[in-house]
């Protein structure tokens, strides 16, 4: 039989001078550790030292396991071998010997640099992610002396605690005096100690890492699913995947307060498949259980539902050839997902994996990018729009022909009627920032300027750092300020009819945000000098109010029509519209 495990106990010396370069794998979670565990982790082999030069004949310290795995190394490179667990231990214990290497002199300084490579190629990768700001900050010769640049508020929680254990060890270290420094790195280099479990065959050292991990507090649910469904993958399916893994750290740990739960990859996957959204990841691994193991799963499952995600997120190059009209509705769909919906994706990745006429799937996506935009019209919540695509996922699933499920996607008349008086009425109450989506998406059918047109203009109301905001053009305010008052009360002399007007879809412009600030209730044409001050405007619904001499009555009617025609056009919609009311004259009795 094949010896399968090989176990050394090795000094930490011993370990770091075997000519090897330690990798951590993409699909290992984040560096977790804290500075109550670098704290602890000095503070026990300091403990440790201190017996050792009293007490004659004490043993060596143990620090604990490793399992590592070979991996692939690059012609003429160091042999590379996969940390499978030990992670925390091995980047902190490096993160020690660069303080004390920054703190000593001579060839001290120059053996800890060797050990770990600051000068030459680095004895510990880690995760590309953390790979260039661990280098910067710790393994660089002379790094740990300066102060670490400041960390943006969507770091990383491996960044935030690498920082923070840096500058905990440094402070450590700097209370000791030149002598004991060096003492006490001689003491980790040859009394220090730690099993070295390797194995060739990466099946085998994961499932030792699941037998050591699975019970234990050490790792989270979240830290066994993530090495038992992806640790077997070779290195180019790692490396394809590795957005996809590290959605995995969104899940919120016990032990990680900066990392958030929110809707990831496995969200989708589950709701694809209709898996109970409690404890997704609990709920996921069970269905592994029940295909038979992670290959069959990852086979039948997570490859090309990943695969299909990749593609549709534009997280890699479109390998399917869709019809322009498939890469419109796609490009539509994506804008949908930056604004905060992305419910339509799990629908989109089990058509991606079902569907193998390109055609076909184009015309699914047609009609997912109409279901989606009417669903926000008409203001349904999570709950009506999660059954609505439940049952369309059933029937895929259940394999009924796609006439069946596009029929399935179209709207009663009444829901489409009920879409048209949201937008055409109170679409901005309802939901200013859906409202700004479909203003520009209004923009850009009457513009027929591509979607990359707006997405490269500096106030992109889609996760950019301005935006446009919405602009009353006829103020809706119950009173009018002196600023634009006999101009308004000219054309709309009755308070109450030009309230109602103003809320209408025609009387709504997007302008830079802080812009309608500075606008407020100003005479129409004053508002014109502030929005259109520099000829041509970005937006062609905006410059097109340049040849607009009045807002009256008049003029806010022709451009409700033009811009709900648009709508009814772009989204297929069945039904009328309301428009803006005429301003009902008063009777006036005559005398007989």
């Amino acid at each position: 039989m094949t010896l399968k495990l090989d176990m050394r106990d090795v000094s930490i010396g011993e370990l770091l001078s075997r000519g090897s370069t330690f990798a951590i794998p993409h699909y290992q979670r984040e560096y977790a550790w804290e500075v109550e565990h670098a704290q602890r982790l000095f503070d026990d082999i300091h403990a440790a030292m201190t017996e050792h030069h009293t007490v004659p004949g004490s043993n060596p310290y143990f620090l604990g396991s490793m399992l590592v795995c070979g991996g692939e190394s690059a012609p003429g490179a160091r042999p590379r071998l996969d940390i499978v667990d030990g992670q925390q231990r091995m980047v902190t214990l490096t993160m020690l010997f660069a303080c004390l290497r920054d703190s000593l002199k001579g060839a001290p300084a120059r053996e800890l640099g060797n050990l770990i490579g600051g000068k030459g190629p680095p004895v510990l990768l880690l995760r590309p992610v953390d790979t260039a700001y661990f280098d910067a900050i710790i393994q660089q010769p002379g790094s740990t002396r300066t102060s670490p640049p400041r960390l943006g508020e969507d770091a990383s929680s491996s960044h935030r605690n690498i920082r923070e254990n840096r500058n905990t060890l440094k402070r450590l270290v700097a209370a000791l005096d030149g002598k004991a420094r060096e003492g006490f790195a001689r003491y980790i280099l040859d009394h220090c100690r730690v099993v070295v479990m390797g194995s060739t065959d990466v099946d085998y050292a994961h499932q030792i890492f699941l037998s050591i991990n699975e019970r234990g507090k050490e790792l989270s649910v979240e830290d066994i699913f993530q090495a038992e469904l992806l640790g077997p993958l070779d290195r180019a399916a790692q490396e394809r995947y590795a957005p996809i893994v590290n959605h995995v750290g969104k899940y919120k740990r016990e032990n990680q307060k900066n990392v958030g739960r929110g809707k990831t990859f496995f969200s989708h996957i589950a709701i694809a498949y209709g898996w109970p959204n409690r404890g997704i990841v609990k709920s996921i691994r069970e269905q592994i259980r029940r295909m038979g193991g992670p290959a069959e799963f990852t086979r039948q499952v997570f490859r090309p539902m990943a695969d299909a995600y990749l593609e549709i997120s534009a997280l890699t190059p479109l390998e399917r050839k869709l019809p322009e009209e498939g890469l419109t509705a796609l490009a539509n769909l994506r804008l949908l997902e930056m604004h905060g919906d992305d419910d339509w994706l799990a629908t989109a990745m089990l058509a991606w994996t079902l569907l193998e006429d390109e055609s076909e799937l184009a015309e699914l996506l047609v009609q997912l990018d109409r279901l989606a935009h009417i669903q926000m019209a008409l203001g349904f919540g999570g709950g009506a729009r999660k059954k609505r695509y439940a049952d369309i996922h059933e029937a895929f699933l259940s394999k009924k022909p796609l006439a069946d499920i596009l029929a399935m996607m179209t709207l009663p008349l009444a829901e489409e009627r009920a879409a048209l008086r949201n937008v055409a009425q109170r679409f901005h109450v309802m939901d200013k920032a859906s409202c700004r989506l479909f203003l520009l998406r209004l923009d850009q059918h009457l513009s027929q300027r591509p979607l990359s047109y707006y997405q490269a203009l500096d106030g992109f109301p889609i996760g950019g750092a301005t935006s446009f905001s919405i602009e009353h053009l006829l103020p809706k305010g119950e009173t009018l300020k002196l600023d634009g008052r006999e101009a308004w009360e000219a054309m709309f002399p009755d308070a109450s009819h030009r309230q109602v007007c103003a809320q209408y879809l025609g009387n709504l412009a997007l302008v830079p945000e802080g812009e309608n600030k500075k606008m407020d209730q100003k005479a129409f044409g004053d508002k014109k000098a502030i929005m259109l001050s520099e000829p041509p405007h970005a937006l062609a619904l905006t410059e097109a109010l340049r040849d607009i001499e009045d807002w009256d009555f008049e003029a806010l009617q022709a451009r409700h029509k033009q811009l709900m025609d648009a709508v009814k056009e772009i989204w297929s919609l069945r039904g009328r519209y309301a428009e803006p009311p005429a301003l009902r004259k008063k009777r006036v009795a005559v005398e007989a």
